[in-house]
């Protein structure tokens, strides 16, 4: 019985990593070009924060 909910839970967290990566990796490539952006100082640390941020998250739930 408990082979069965280890392969199961084994499964499932295989196949929902996936979707979870491949989110964070858009969302680093598409705020990007935020970080340099022209103008007021503003839209760079702001882009810069959503990209290390998520980077950052991203490295600890490995």
């Amino acid at each position: 019985m408990m082979n069965i909910i280890t392969d199961t839970t084994l499964l499932s967290r295989s196949i929902c990593s996936r979707g979870h990566s491949l989110h964070r990796i858009t969302y680093c490539w598409g705020h990007t070009p935020l970080i340099f952006a022209g103008g007021a100082g503003a839209p760079n640390a702001i882009g810069l924060v959503f990209v290390c941020g998520m980077a950052i998250g991203t490295i600890f739930t490995l």
